[in-house]
């Protein structure tokens, strides 16, 4: 009986029951239904929700998979409450018998971002049939599965799935993926989640930024009430819920922190930082062993005697005495001098228990003068390894020897990436250490030509670098990944050349290009019966196809690819051609199908119109960009063209088909100085969109949704640790100057003019007078144009 009441048809009748009249016809005027419809629904006496039922799944807005097209659209017309009822109902239609859904343990369910959608469906299922029955869910950790938190409260994970609100939870928590940023709301937003649960006793955090919050929030209110704990596990903090800052935790949670090391990211705030250099402080001063120290691109400079470490964000990191390892990732290329590299040495030595320093994603010295090393070094001989080069710092020598295996091994597991900006020496290195790893079947997880790829020979037997060093064929790499400069194109022979030269490795996984159009097919004599038979992957990163080895074409790859893809931002250039277009428009087209969040559209000189036809971008080669309802930001530079009222018109409400898009951008173009925004929906004009305009790349506006005016944002750049960064503010100090000037204009005119009506009588002094006059108002007119 339960299962002739669950499906989608079951689902619609109950749905039509939901919609009444007036929620009907705000439906159809918000998805711009055909007239003849909307006629019909005024005057029909009966069945309006079933007559809106029927026609929402036959537009695709409702599919027996999918009703966030719906949900969305309720919550955007102020139905929150309808789009929750609507969402229990579809859940509670389309799920699953327990028997036919993947066993799982309640005391610790595990949803990881590898996980399959289907997977993923499974456990939420389970998950949401324990809530409903009173079982206790124990422990529930979010595996670099979280995303952000839903309009409706409830948590939306990586795969567009979400996650319901749990009754029975007793611990949730989130490791995101490394180095993340958590905003204020973000962090709120699980607060309340965590809440809607009567038996929630614990919350972590791990592997991100977090925030303080205002002791009034409502969240923290509530937690605070009743006694639940909220852990930040990487920094060996906790939430105070009296005035929403993180405060040191017990020594046991700190020394586990410790064990499990600590890496310092850029990007975080400066807060954190300081809160992690006070655990690290604290840990130094009471013996406890940290078993790591990771700056990852953080690092700035050390002070000439090696005493602090200056990080990107100002703070001042010193030596400590009980880390035993220390690994400094810097920005990709950085050249780090001799004199630098020997006080970064001297800083190690001063710690009593470090024993390995490791540098990664820089360019160091070929050697040292003798003066740089101590005996006192000397005589430690702790382990100083260039984890790029798979080479380690000779202290004796005062050179780079070949690593060991053991740390060549552990090299080529993190991933070999070889950048343009390096040097021939480094390259020489790397090369060097790739051939070692070869001739000892160490397997190579992935080899990254960062733009350093220049050409390949015939046989596929060598590449030829940037630098002019030669990269022989590797007979143990998994992944090979060549990014080239943006646009390029790679002729079919050199394509195929490429594909011998990955085919070489006896354990060669996947072969990927970025940034570079690759064609469209292949004769049949390029693919040897060997290399159909290994069936490696061939991707396409910037179309997100993959190369059918056997068909010798291009199809659509994988919904894990399209996922990175899109994660990374989607640029489509003029230049390349209509094909490539195509399998852009395509991968786009069936990321969007499947909730793919495309986090950003590039269209670099490619955009042409807006159809008003069917409201789809129009390319420069005539290929169609059809509306996509999971696009989050889209730019559009048009090459120092002048784009009219309707391109802009066109453009935000292309972008509006996305309730996730939350940014239109224009750059190196002309708009007219208003735009009328009385065509735009009602509820962009009362959000938070944003409409941004550059046009040559010095002054930046936004566009006032209210008035349709441009107002003056230009951000402030400093330099800062050496690069340029924004000031933090957003808008500029113009309009301040602005109004001086005005000030000042207006305050001569009218001590000129007082001055002047008694100088009547001197025909000099009214010419002077009245020729200040003039110029002071010409003065105040352009203040204020």
């Amino acid at each position: 009986m339960d299962r002739l009441l669950r499906g989608f048809g079951p689902f619609k009748v109950q749905l039509a029951g939901c919609l009444d009249y007036d929620t009907s016809l705000l439906l159809a005027t918000f998805w711009e239904y055909p007239r003849t419809f909307i006629g019909s629904l005024k005057t029909a006496n009966t069945n309006v929700g079933m007559m809106m039922a029927d026609m929402m799944a036959e537009m695709g807005e409702i599919t027996s998979d999918d009703i966030s097209g719906l949900t969305d659209a309720l919550r955007q017309c102020q139905r929150d409450g309808i789009a929750a009822e609507v969402e229990h109902m579809f859940r509670r239609n389309r799920r699953r018998p327990v028997g036919t859904v993947v066993p799982i343990n309640r005391n610790c369910v595990v949803i990881d971002a590898t996980d399959s959608k289907e997977r993923q469906q499974s456990i939420i299922d389970q998950l949401e049939e324990a809530a409903d029955t009173g079982i206790p869910i124990h422990s529930l950790i979010l595996n670099k599965s979280f995303n952000t938190i839903h309009w409706s409260g409830s948590i939306l994970l990586q795969s567009g799935l979400r996650l319901p609100f749990l009754s029975t939870l007793t611990m949730l928590s989130i490791f995101t993926e490394e180095g993340r940023v958590i905003t204020e709301t973000e962090l709120t937003g699980v607060l309340k989640y965590g809440c809607k649960s009567t038996q929630l006793q614990t919350f972590g955090f791990a592997r991100c930024d977090l925030p303080s919050l205002s002791s009034s929030t409502e969240a923290l209110e509530e937690i605070r009430k009743r006694g639940v704990k909220v852990t930040w596990i990487n920094t060996g903090h906790c939430l105070d819920t009296s005035s929403g800052s993180w405060e040191l935790d017990d020594i046991d949670k700190i020394r586990e922190s410790c064990e499990h090391g600590v890496v310092m990211y850029e990007g975080w705030r400066k807060e954190s930082h300081t809160r992690q250099i006070k655990m690290l402080q604290f840990a130094s001063e009471n013996g406890i062993p940290v078993s790591s120290l990771k700056l990852d691109s953080c690092y700035h400079s050390v002070t000439t005697d090696g005493t602090e470490i200056t990080l990107q964000s100002g703070l001042s990191l010193p030596t400590l005495s009980t880390v035993q390892m220390i690994r400094i990732v810097l920005e990709d290329g950085r050249e780090v001098p001799a004199d630098e590299f020997a006080r970064l040495l001297e800083f190690a030595n001063q710690s009593r228990i470090t024993n390995d320093l490791r540098f990664q994603r820089c360019e160091l010295p070929p050697t040292l003068p003798a003066p740089s090393i101590s005996p006192g070094m000397k005589s430690r001989e702790f382990r100083v390894s260039w984890l790029d080069s798979g080479h380690c710092f000779d202290l004796n020598l005062l050179a780079w020897k070949i690593d060991d295996i053991d740390t060549i091994r552990e090299s080529c597991g993190a991933g070999v990436p070889i950048f343009k900006q390096c040097s021939s020496h480094m390259h020489k290195l790397q090369v060097h250490f790739l051939t070692v790893a070869s001739k000892n079947n160490i397997p190579v997880e992935v080899l990254i030509l960062n733009e350093c790829y220049c050409s390949v020979t015939p046989d596929g037997t060598k590449i030829t670098l940037q630098s002019g060093q030669t990269l022989p064929a590797l007979s143990s790499v998994k992944i090979i990944n060549i990014t080239t400069e943006d646009g390029r194109k790679i002729p079919a022979d050199e394509f195929a050349h490429l594909l011998k030269f990955a085919n070489n490795s006896q354990i060669i996984e996947d072969l990927s290009f970025q940034g570079c159009e690759l064609p469209p097919t292949l004769p049949a004599s390029s693919i040897s019966p060997e290399m159909e038979s290994k069936n490696f992957k061939v991707y396409w990163m910037s179309a997100g196809h993959c190369f059918d080895l056997t068909l010798r074409t291009w199809k659509i790859a994988d919904l894990n690819t399209i996922r990175e893809s899109c994660g990374a931002g989607v640029v489509i250039y003029k230049q390349c051609s209509s094909h490539m277009h195509k399998l852009q428009v395509h991968y786009l087209t069936v990321a969007s199908q499947n909730n793919v969040p495309i986090s950003l559209i590039n269209l670099s000189e490619s955009y042409r119109t807006v159809d008003a036809t069917t409201g789809s971008i129009i390319l420069e080669s005539g290929v169609m960009l059809p509306r996509l309802t999971s696009l989050g930001r889209l730019s559009i530079n048009a090459e120092g063209r002048e784009l009219t009222e309707e391109d802009a018109d066109g453009v935000v409400k292309y972008s509006n088909h996305s309730s996730q898009c939350s940014e239109v951008d224009f750059y190196w173009c002309f708009l007219p100085w208003s735009v009328p925004t009385d065509r735009f929906p009602a509820h962009l004009r009362s959000g938070k969109f944003l409409v941004l305009w550059d046009p040559e790349y010095k002054d930046e506006f936004t566009l006032d949704l209210a008035s349709g005016r441009w107002v003056l944002v230009r951000f402030r750049l400093k330099f800062k640790n050496g690069k340029w960064v924004s000031g933090g503010k957003f808008r500029s100090q113009r309009p301040k100057q602005i109004l001086v000037y005005l000030c000042f204009a207006l305050l001569g005119l009218h001590l000129a003019f007082l001055i002047a009506i008694n100088q009547t009588n001197l025909r000099i002094g009214c010419i002077v007078f009245g020729a200040l006059i003039h110029l002071l108002c010409l003065a105040a007119v352009r203040a204020v144009y």
